[in-house]
């Protein structure tokens, strides 16, 4: 073949102008970059100030008129009376206490039906009654439930007050009151939060906002961390409250960029009272000047690509045709003329060598499709007319010599097989097909993609950096993320994706086959779009895994498991309450935390949850034999228990063949387990329980995110705190958030447990903050049942 000569002088006649053009609309776009800076810059200041005056003005119309929230806190009052008039029986001045702690109050009484004041949070004197005070008195006396005073003079100390008295069964009452001053601090506060947390929230130009007093103490910030910060030593901040409105700008850590800081006098009655504070983000105006100047590359690149275009069209384009037309000749060509007009630049030569060109494309045509019809018969899939596995190989070794490496990955349509069984196979096939197109669409020059069978697909990604590995996995997410139309209806499709990496995780083709299969089987049990990376423990972990669930088969049919029993000691008596079971292996060092996880996932779970509530019975019914004061025993419920249908049936039959009442049992259940199924099917579920007698703990409080409302959908008897949160508590001397926490249970009548104690500290500590019960190594490991104490 003859080599190809360089005919025309591109530099001068393309390259050249171009480069030129480019670098004097780069000159041009550099300086309106900074121009337009300083304009949006002094714009956006002059902005902010004028809403800065503005949001101090509004501050002032808001503090003017805020009865709304001094009624809201009234609300309160009468809505903490109630509940403390609710628990009765708890009531004592340290419990009185506590609740004007947690709820910020400065008074409350309670008195006796005949006026005679019971207790305290203030611990007032025992012999005082309701002649002292005309209100309260003339209350008692009434038929009212509540009563609202209006703002009056404290009787026992100065200052001035707003009570609510509320009225008990029994005639009893309670007074409960906030002095005058912290009414009008909580008032004011709350208006101020309100009001820059909504500047903020509504402007995405505003970082953050802050209030502070004539002393630059913040009284409101959005950063509720900052309120109480003391900004006395900043400059800036003392020559705003001498009138002036400033600007500054500092750079933001917890952005990471720099801000624009308006500070302006916050004036009340005519005098300044504080400054306020708006944090304005340099962002938006760089954006704008950076889309400017963007524009303007933009409109260099167009101008520039519309030349090379109209020059390789009218010139480069023609010249280089005719060179290769004539120089592909073939003296044996004949046939039709090939398209051409007269007005073409080199119209007279075409017309000498039509008919010889016309018959080599013929030719050739011929021989594409051929080989394209034999191709695709060999090496590629009938239905989605991807790349078949046999094809694949041999790209994935093309990718091997030219990248420094490939990854490998598999991707496996999730729920496809019930797809298939409930809409049928021609829908299944339409979804394959639906699939190749969107994966056949990312496919490029180091990304090659196949079906490898049923509803999994390979694609090779090849690369010389990690960077191109990431963006090539964004394509593949987004393949996933609009959802498919097939016959009509539109569906989600979500896949498993398991990647290795050549050379890294081997060399060997089959090898990563089967690393990648692992790693997409690890994310496998998940509903959604899941990757996963190959790591050499998944290889370990699947052998051990699969050793665990042989020895846990091997347990169950040759008497393998064990119990043991930790005792939980009640704090009032030092004694035993109840003995927690924990399952073990008899003849193997493998813990529940590894084990547990392959019953559940194996189905194994719901034999061996059977066997620990049977063996558990079994140990209560000893103990009642040889007279020991402590039969009771909590177990472990896992969540996958909950799909024993037969569960209850079971429960039940084994406490009657042994003849051992149900509140001998204690089930301990986690969070998780309520939100397994719906709040009915879990609702009737411990309705069935608790009708067999059987206790119920919540267990590992403090691990995850437990709500507040899940104790108002179901009823416990006992909440466990999970070591680790009695630990954090301790070791933080939070003992005021842990009475908190025991004050909140109380209130639900639930008993509290904290595990975990191991040192005589821990102990005294967790009985001064008020636990009932206690558990861990202080006491006892756990233990056979011979080797208790």
């Amino acid at each position: 073949m003859r080599k190809r000569r360089n005919i025309i002088k591109l530099f001068q006649l393309l390259y050249l102008p171009i480069i030129v053009s480019v670098l004097s609309f780069f000159v041009i776009a550099v300086i309106s970059y900074n121009a337009s800076s300083k304009v949006l810059r002094d714009q956006m200041i002059d902005n902010s100030i004028g809403l800065t005056e503005l949001l101090s003005r509004r501050i002032q119309n808001e503090l003017e008129n805020n009865d709304e929230q001094l009624n809201q806190i009234t609300d309160q009052m009468l809505s903490v009376g109630l509940r403390v008039l609710d628990n009765i029986e708890s009531i004592s001045n340290e419990y009185l206490k506590d609740i004007a702690d947690a709820f910020n109050i400065d008074h409350i009484y309670y008195y006796h039906s005949s006026g005679v004041l019971l207790n305290s949070c203030n611990e007032a004197s025992d012999d005082w009654t309701s002649n002292k005070d005309a209100s309260l008195h003339t209350f008692l006396k009434s038929s009212e439930k509540s009563y609202i005073e209006d703002v009056t003079s404290g009787f026992e100390t100065d200052g001035h007050y707003r009570y609510v008295f509320i009225k008990g069964s029994e005639g009893d009452a309670l007074k409960i009151g906030y002095k005058l001053e912290t009414l009008e601090h909580i008032k004011s506060s709350q208006a101020i939060q309100k009001i820059i947390n909504r500047i903020v929230k509504d402007d995405v130009n505003f970082v953050y906002a802050l209030v502070t007093d004539s002393h630059l103490v913040a009284i409101a910030d959005t950063d509720n961390e900052d309120i109480g910060i003391d900004y006395a030593l900043d400059e800036i901040y003392q020559e705003a409250l001498s009138g002036k409105t400033l600007t500054s700008d500092w750079y933001y850590p917890k952005l990471d960029e720099t801000v624009t800081e308006v500070i302006t006098p916050l004036i009340l009655n005519d005098k300044i009272s504080g400054i306020v504070v708006l944090g304005v983000s340099q962002t938006m105006q760089k954006r704008r000047a950076l889309i400017l100047a963007g524009v303007i590359l933009g409109i260099t690149i167009l101008i520039s690509f519309n030349y090379l275009m109209i020059q390789a069209r009218n010139v480069i384009k023609p010249i280089n045709k005719l060179y290769d037309d004539i120089n592909n000749i073939d003296p044996d060509f004949s046939g039709r003329k090939f398209n051409y007009d007269e007005n073409a630049v080199f119209f007279g030569l075409y017309e000498s060598v039509e008919n010889l060109l016309h018959r080599l494309t013929e030719s050739k045509q011929r021989i594409k499709v051929l080989n394209n019809e034999v191709t695709e018969l060999a090496y590629f899939d009938y239905l989605t007319k991807l790349p078949n596995r046999y094809s694949f190989k041999e790209n994935f070794s093309k990718l091997i010599k030219s990248y420094s490496k490939v990854a490998l990955v598999l991707l496996d349509l999730n729920n496809f097989k019930e797809y298939n069984d409930i809409l049928g196979h021609s829908f299944g096939d339409d979804m394959l097909v639906a699939l190749g197109e969107r994966l056949n669409l990312i496919s490029n020059e180091h990304i090659a993609v196949s079906r490898f069978g049923g509803d999994e697909f390979l694609l090779a990604i090849g690369m010389d950096n990690s960077d191109v590995l990431m963006s090539s996995i964004k394509e593949i997410e987004k393949v996933f993320q609009k959802p498919a139309e097939i016959k009509g209806e539109y569906y989600n499709m979500e896949a498993s994706v398991g990647i290795s990496i050549y050379p890294d995780d081997s060399e060997d083709f089959d090898e990563l086959m089967t690393f990648s299969d692992l790693a997409m089987y690890s994310v496998k049990n998940k509903d959604d779009f899941g990757i996963a990376f190959f790591k050499r423990k998944m290889k370990n972990e699947k052998i051990r895994s699969a050793a665990i669930k042989r020895l846990l088969k091997e347990a169950l049919d040759n008497d393998g498991f064990t119990l043991l029993y930790q005792p939980i000691i009640d704090t009032s008596t030092n004694l035993v309450n109840n003995y927690e079971a924990l399952l073990r292996f008899k003849s193997h060092n493998v813990y529940p935390d590894e084990f547990i996880p392959i019953a559940e996932s194996t189905g194994l779970i719901i034999p061996i949850g059977r066997l620990v509530i049977e063996s558990a019975i079994q140990q209560i019914v000893k103990w009642r034999s040889e007279n020991r004061p402590c039969t009771k025993v909590s177990i472990n419920f896992s969540t996958k228990q909950f799909y024993d249908e037969k569960i209850i049936e079971f429960i039940d039959e084994k406490l009657k063949h042994y003849d051992v009442l149900g509140d001998c049992l204690i089930i301990e259940i986690t969070e998780t387990f309520l939100l397994e199924k719906s709040v009915e099917e879990v609702r009737r579920f411990i309705s069935n329980i608790r009708a067999l007698g059987i206790q119920l703990a919540m267990d590992d409080f403090g691990t995850g995110f437990t709500s507040v409302l899940l104790f108002n959908q179901f009823q416990f008897d006992t909440v466990k705190m999970d070591r680790s949160f009695v630990e954090l508590n301790l070791n933080n001397n939070s003992d005021e958030v842990f009475k908190s926490w025991i004050t909140l249970f109380r209130s639900y009548n639930f008993k509290v447990v904290a595990e975990g104690v191991e040192t005589l500290e821990q102990l005294d500590r967790l009985k001064k903050i008020g636990v009932d019960y206690v558990q861990g190594y202080y006491f006892s490991k756990p233990v056979l049942p011979e080797d208790l104490a």
